[in-house]
Order: structure tokens, then C-alpha cells, then sequence
């Protein structure tokens, strides 16, 4: 069941890339014209700690606010955020305040992660780079994580995480012409 939902999220954003790919448009990019576009929104999301067991799998919900720098016609980005994750299965208490950013080309993204994971009793620090397919208002990408210290805490031996980040509600657009 998992992995149809898996392969039902990544149909519906290639079919979405695929129809932005039909648009007409002149045969030169550079007879439109070029914007900048800065954005500062609110996001959330959903991150699935896996393991090579099946009991150590993790649930997170995934909070936070961004920051997106875009042109237009061109579709380029570049994204910085802190955003704050909080676990909601199995039922104890680890929260994972992170910073980080990850830059894209059409809907291929790559990044990079500083995030820490605590239970207020012990916490771990980790390097998390990520790959996967969005732009500035979502994103879904693959996560392996590089435990640098305390790696008892949420034991992610051979594994990483999944996750699905979104624009939930834009805070403030600027919008400028480029010449």
C-alpha cells in the first residue's frame, strides 16, 4: 500500500512537470521577459524515517518557514529554510530543529541539511544531503543521513528518510524585472 502511494505522489508531479512541459511558448527563452522572484512562505511536510527493521521506523510532521529565490521564464531556484520536525509515531517525544537549503533546475532539486534530533535527554547531530524532484513551492526527495554524533537515537543503520515539503501559505512575494 505504501509503495502505490509512493508511485501515485511521483505520477501526479512528473504528469505535472509533463503539462508545464506543453506550454507554447517563442522559440527563444529570451524573447520574454525575465523576472527575479523572492519569496518567503510558511511550509510543511511529512518525513518517513526508515531502517533496515520494520520496528524502527519513524513518523515525523515537519514545520517551518523558507525562503525562495526564482526567475521566471527560466525555472532555476535556490531555497534556504529552518524548519522543525516533530515525531509523531511511535509515541515518545524527539523533536529535530534543522537548517539547510537546496537548490533546483526544473524539477530535479539537490541539498544539503544540518539537523539534530532530541528527546531532551540525549540528541544527535547529523548531515543530511537530499536529491529529489520539486521546485520552490514543493518538494520530494530522498534523504540518506551521516550520524556524526550519538547515533543510539533514532538508529537509522542502512537506511535515511523520505520527504514531502510544501508551501502551506506565502508570506511575502517580491517580484523584479530583470533587463
Amino acid at each position: 500500500m505504501k509503495l502505490k502511494i509512493c508511485y501515485l505522489i511521483c505520477f501526479i508531479l512528473l504528469s505535472y512537470s509533463s503539462v508545464m512541459g506543453q506550454e507554447s511558448y517563442s522559440n527563444s527563452v529570451y524573447d520574454k521577459e525575465t523576472f527575479r522572484i523572492s519569496s518567503l512562505s510558511l511550509v510543511g511536510g511529512y518525513v518517513l524515517n526508515t531502517s533496515d527493521s520494520v520496528d524502527r521506523v519513524n513518523h515525523f510532521l515537519e514545520f517551518g518557514i523558507s525562503k525562495s529565490l526564482y526567475s521566471e521564464p527560466i525555472y532555476g531556484n535556490l531555497n534556504y529554510h529552518f524548519k522543525n520536525e516533530l515525531k509523531i509515531y511511535p509515541n515518545d517525544f524527539v523533536i529535530g530543529p534543522k537548517i539547510g537549503g537546496y537548490f533546483g533546475f526544473t524539477i530535479f532539486t539537490a541539498g544539503l541539511d544540518l539537523l539534530v534530533y532530541t528527546n531532551f535527554k540525549n540528541s544527535s547531530l547529523r548531515l543530511v544531503p537530499n536529491i529529489g524532484i520539486g521546485n520552490h513551492r514543493f518538494k520530494f526527495s530522498i534523504n540518506p543521513h551521516v550520524v556524526l554524533t550519538n547515533s543510539d537515537l533514532l538508529n537509522v543503520e542502512n537506511g535515511g528518510s523520505f520527504s514531502f515539503t510544501m508551501s502551506i501559505l506565502p508570506l511575502k512575494t517580491k517580484k523584479q524585472l530583470l533587463k
